[in-house]
């Protein structure tokens, strides 16, 4: 080629044409393949919204809560589940959300307050003992978070799993 390129100047190249892609069935796939193809885009959602919320469960470590917040999330987004199943999850994610929120509300009220001009005093103000805010955080930091969520499972998916270990996909 290089010592007579003119006898090769005439020449075509043959059309090349992009292979045809063959389905993968999902069952044949390995192990990674099978996950790539099914979780994937589920799981980087969910670990994009953990990182956003920062949940923290009262009396859990920043894992534990960062792990049922996790799983409370994909249960809540399975597209296998039927419409009520669906609403029923993604309220219990609602209130674990609420929960979390409990340790940082004050905090949250201070920052507008400092936003604004408006505060007079380092320190948030005190929450009345009698306030439904520590009475629900009382009683949430006093439930294990396994149980706690357990408790707003259906009866059924509580007697389902065993030695309490939340019930697998679905």
């Amino acid at each position: 080629f290089m010592r007579r390129p003119h006898e090769y100047a005439a020449l075509k190249l043959p059309v090349k044409l992009p292979f045809d892609k063959v389905p993968a069935k999902v069952g044949e796939l390995p192990l990674v393949g099978y996950l790539e193809e099914t979780v994937v885009e589920s799981m980087q959602k969910a670990l994009v919204d953990v990182g956003r919320v920062r949940p923290r469960f009262p009396a859990a470590g920043n894992r534990e809560s960062a792990l049922i917040y996790l799983s409370l999330w994909l249960r809540s987004s399975n597209e296998n589940n039927s419409r009520g199943e669906g609403e029923r999850r993604e309220r219990v994610l609602e209130e674990f959300k609420a929960a979390c929120a409990l340790l940082t509300r004050d905090a949250d009220d201070l920052a507008q307050q400092l936003e604004m001009g408006g505060a007079t005093q380092i320190l948030p103000s005190p929450v009345a003992p009698e306030s439904d805010t520590v009475k629900t955080f009382y009683q949430t930091s006093l439930a294990e978070p396994h149980e706690w969520v357990r408790a707003r499972m259906r009866p059924d998916e509580r007697a389902a799993t065993p030695g309490g270990a939340p019930p697998g996909p679905g």
